[in-house]
């Protein structure tokens, strides 16, 4: 079983597997994608908006401070006048009362507010408190946010940021949201500390679900001012460049993490809402069916190498008893039986007999063959044993010598009969027995000149060789039946003297023989015919006509095999070229009919 076979056919079961399997999961996961943002791009804009909505409400409380304590001349005239004040009289303390009573018990109502700060500037270094009244600005732990306000740039009527406060000295310090707006009716500054924790617990942990999104709101520098508990990041993430977005929606990598972001804004405020959500638990349900993918991925894996092994085991059993056949047929041996256990399809069982039985045949037909060509042979061995070339020859040579005392000399008759005798002894002797190249050319031209005589000035023949190659050793008799086609079905078919070229020469191992005419030639129908009878098994009868040629043929292929060959190129009214090629110098044949 050959790895090669197995990779084929495991390539070819995974290709048939995977590749649905591939294009559903593409499709799926697309699909799912695709649906899973949909869905979360909605559910965190709506979510956003909330957020919004709540968070305006309470940074409203500034502009209903601004509105009660600024831009109220009665209320804001009172306080910046018991500000003003060095002393306390009766009615600036009524009226300050009165202010701070009505404060704090909007600070009460308010859990969310940890304190208002209400600041003129020239209320001699003093400024109003929600929760303590009228305090100086040089005796109260709380005056960072004096120092912020001095800071800022007169323009600016609205900031935000966060900080941390001590409110009593006993106290741990706490985180305030502290948003200032600046009076319009005199100069000064209201401040509103916000507790986030208290804002963040109360509105952003509404929906605290395993999909809530990380919700940070931004102030106008890109601070962060609000957040829940949902962030994915192990340190504080700066995230101000996402406020110069323009999109509501787009992914973005943050802290090394790819995130699909939700933004709002708020234009009065300047404030940027964000929602945040790592495409990791985003897509979690596409993380689980491409587990799933790969899971089955390497279950068709495995089931692909099963069937390839299966299959490939199978092809491999019936090859193997394919080659049994071949094997039993070569070596003589009875063809045996055929297995179908392992065979499960009827294509099998067909290619099976079919093959069995064209060896039967075929190897029935050889020997069939084998056994014609030894009849042939033992006639001819009994037809040598019936007439005796010497016998023949010296009747022939006292024929020659009538002849010549007839006319007192050698005369046509007489050179007929002298070629012919030579030619019946050199054709009688053994039939496989190989000659020097000198012996055959010799009996070639006793050929030669018995035809010429019959057929006077109907042609002319040539022979080119080299003398040194005279002695190498060639079939007896494969240069006349070629001649003789040539002379029959060449030059007698067609007008006019033709010319027959014998051309013998040596290339490298092998001794070629060419021989050419110029006579009718064949048409490309009977030549391919004719190439495609050269090795049968037999000699069909309607194929007399070329009997030499195919005999010739035959000889060769006993005697040497493969190793000799004959090539025909004709052409109908130009002629006929026939090469032999037999190995130069060939070892005595151990199955020389002579030697037994």
């Amino acid at each position: 079983m050959k790895p090669r076979t197995f990779l084929k056919t495991f390539l070819l079961i995974i290709i048939a597997l995977i590749v649905p399997l591939l294009l559903f999961f593409i499709i799926t996961i697309s699909f799912t994608q695709n649906q899973i943002r949909s869905t979360s791009e909605n559910d965190n804009y709506a979510y956003l908006q909330q957020i919004r909505f709540n968070t305006d409400l309470i940074l409203n409380q500034i502009d209903q401070l601004s509105l009660s304590y600024d831009l109220n001349s009665e209320i804001g005239l009172q306080l910046d006048q018991c500000l003003q004040r060095n002393g306390s009289s009766y009615a600036s303390t009524q009226a300050l009362s009165i202010i701070q009573a009505f404060a704090s018990s909007e600070s009460l109502s308010r859990p969310y507010i940890q304190s208002v700060y209400i600041y003129f500037d020239y209320s001699a270094e003093r400024f109003f408190s929600f929760t303590e009244g009228v305090k100086s600005v040089d005796n109260t732990s709380d005056a960072a946010w004096i120092d912020n306000y001095k800071k800022q740039a007169p323009d600016i009527d609205l900031w935000t940021e966060i900080r941390e406060i001590q409110p009593y000295s006993f106290a741990s310090s706490v985180p305030v949201l502290s948003i200032y707006r600046r009076t319009v009716s005199r100069p000064g500054v209201i401040v509103m500390n916000l507790y986030p924790e208290y804002i963040e617990d109360t509105f952003y942990e509404e929906n605290n679900s395993e999909n809530t999104p990380y919700i940070a709101v931004l102030n106008e520098d890109g601070a962060i001012m609000l957040q829940n508990d949902h962030s994915p990041f192990d340190t504080q993430v700066d995230l101000s460049s996402l406020c110069e977005k323009d999109e509501d929606s787009f992914s973005v990598e943050l802290d090394g993490m790819p995130c699909l972001v939700n933004r709002l804004t708020s234009d009065e405020y300047n404030w940027t809402y964000l929602a945040i959500v790592p495409q990791t638990a985003l897509y979690h349900l596409s993380s689980q069916i491409t587990l799933i993918f790969y899971l089955v991925l390497a279950l068709c894996i495995l089931l692909g190498l099963l069937l390839a092994l299966l299959f490939t085991y199978r092809n491999y059993r019936q090859m193997k008893n394919i080659m049994n056949l071949f094997q039993a047929a070569e070596s003589g041996s009875p063809l045996p039986a055929t297995n179908f256990a392992y065979m499960q399809d009827e294509y099998a069982i067909l290619t099976d007999n079919l093959i069995k039985t064209f060896i039967e045949q075929r190897y029935m037909r050889l020997a069939v063959s084998e056994k014609m060509f030894h009849m042939k042979m033992l006639e001819l061995q009994a037809l040598q044993a019936q007439i005796n070339p010497h016998f023949l020859v010296n009747t022939l040579k006292n024929i020659y010598w009538m002849s010549c005392s007839l006319t007192n000399g050698p005369n046509k008759v007489s050179e007929m009969i002298d070629a012919l005798s030579g030619i019946l002894y050199y054709s009688l002797r053994a039939p496989f027995e190989i000659v020097p190249l000198e012996e055959e050319l010799l009996q070639t031209r006793n050929y030669l000149k018995i035809q010429m005589t019959r057929y006077p000035d109907r042609f002319t023949a040539d022979f080119q060789y080299d003398d040194n190659i005279l002695q190498e050793k060639t079939l007896r008799m494969i240069l006349q039946p070629i001649i003789e086609n040539s002379i029959q079905h060449g030059i007698l078919a067609k007008e006019g003297t033709g010319r027959i070229k014998i051309r013998i020469r040596r290339e490298g191992d092998l001794l070629v023989f060419t021989i050419s005419d110029n006579g009718a030639g064949m048409y490309r129908d009977a030549l391919e015919k004719l190439r495609r009878r050269l090795y049968a098994d037999t000699i069909p009868e309607q194929e007399i006509r070329h009997i030499g040629l195919l005999n010739t043929a035959k000889r060769l292929s006993l005697r040497y095999s493969t190793r000799a060959k004959i090539l025909i190129k004709s052409k109908h009214g130009f002629g006929t070229v026939v090469t032999i090629q037999i190995p130069a110098q060939p070892p005595e044949s151990p199955a020389d009919p002579e030697s037994s």
